[in-house]
């Protein structure tokens, strides 16, 4: 190969190396920034929750919870929501438990067990198109969704120490 050849193949692959590395650092920015605005876990705040047969959603305060059967996380979370009902019940707010696969299990024993409801999987999709678990979503009166997020962030924590503090 002569020196004039191989000085162009050399600056054809730099080229290329060049742009490939902005390719990646530009698609990897791009990655970065989609993962500090996530889509929403379940319904978009402020959003109405769909209509879903034989669920009312106006009228009282309403926390619903996804767990699933596979989850190791929800297991720890099962014992945490039993203990949060009498506050809940004392305070008017319905706690509905929407299982996603069988979680009879995790809640077998607790007052869950009467707040466990089934929907069929186009209505868990709805209510939470991601399957997070644990999560939960609070519902206003009328039927918006005010929260939503993992079991245990900041809204969480604080709806848990009040209805603690409640139903004691």
């Amino acid at each position: 190969m002569n020196g004039g050849l191989a000085g162009l193949v050399l600056s054809v692959v730099t080229a290329a190396t060049a742009l490939n590395l902005f390719l990646t650092l530009r698609l990897a920015a791009r990655m970065r920034a989609s993962e500090d605005r996530p889509g929403p876990l379940t319904v978009p705040i402020g959003a109405r929750l769909p209509t879903i047969a034989g669920i009312d959603w106006t009228g009282e305060l309403t926390v619903v919870v996804f767990l699933a059967a596979g989850c190791p996380a929800c297991r720890g979370k099962a014992g945490e929501l039993a203990r949060l009902v009498p506050g809940m019940d004392r305070s008017g707010v319905r706690l509905l438990l929407v299982g996603m696969g069988d979680i009879r299990t995790l809640v077998a024993g607790t007052a869950l067990v009467e707040r466990r409801i089934t929907l069929d999987p186009d209505a868990v999709a709805a209510l939470n198109p991601r399957g997070a678990a644990p999560a939960y979503i609070f519902v206003d009166g009328g039927g918006s969704a005010l929260a939503s997020d993992y079991l245990g962030d900041e809204n969480w924590r604080t709806f848990a120490a009040e209805m603690l503090a409640a139903g004691s």
